[in-house]
């Protein structure tokens, strides 16, 4: 079992520590939220976890920052702009808006 916090859309990192790591197929991951923000690698951060989900026991749990983006997207809470705007969001809300299948696959992994 391995457990990995704070992401925050690090891909280079991640994939650093999980080289380090080498989880084997029965391996659990477990995630501690926080998957974006603060770094401009959505894309291949959501990719990465979507993969994981095929090949590993994944647990995704929501971070503040995914909160937050729950709010935001799902019950339209706009007033959580601001901490989106302030705490490193504007590169992740540019791609949701540039590819809304991104938004679409994040929604998925953090409503497990």
């Amino acid at each position: 079992m391995f457990i990995i916090g704070d992401i925050h859309a690090n891909y280079p990192s991640l994939t650093s520590l999980l080289s380090f790591l080498k989880p084997a197929v029965d391996d659990q991951l477990i995630f501690l939220g926080d998957y974006l923000d603060k770094n401009p690698f959505i894309e291949e951060t959501l990719t990465l976890l979507k993969s994981f989900q095929k090949r590993f026991k994944c647990v995704f749990i929501k971070g503040n920052h995914d909160f937050v983006w729950a709010k935001y997207l799902n019950d339209k809470e706009t007033s959580r702009r601001d901490f989106i705007e302030n705490y490193g969001g504007l590169e992740t809300l540019r791609q949701f808006s540039a590819k809304p299948e991104l938004m679409a696959d994040y929604l998925k992994i953090i409503s497990q």
